[in-house]
């Protein structure tokens, strides 16, 4: 099974438009090579688009607080 974000992923290369969701779901399976065990929490909260990750636990779009040392 292909996670969502390779598809978008697909699209930014053939040059069509993505939203900001997409382009984050896109850049999120990228990093973690299409999530091969499957859609889960990458658990890196030093990414910057890790309050944004498509399957993070706890709130999506809210940073989870800790983690970044500032």
């Amino acid at each position: 099974m292909r996670a969502q974000g390779m598809d978008h992923l697909e699209r930014y290369f053939n040059g069509e438009p993505l939203t900001l969701r997409e382009t984050i779901a896109a850049r999120c399976a990228a990093c973690l090579l299409d999530f091969p065990d499957g859609p889960k929490d990458c658990a890196t909260p030093l990414c910057p688009l890790y309050p944004f990750q498509p399957y993070r636990k706890g709130k999506k779009g809210q940073a989870s607080g800790g983690g970044d040392g500032l």
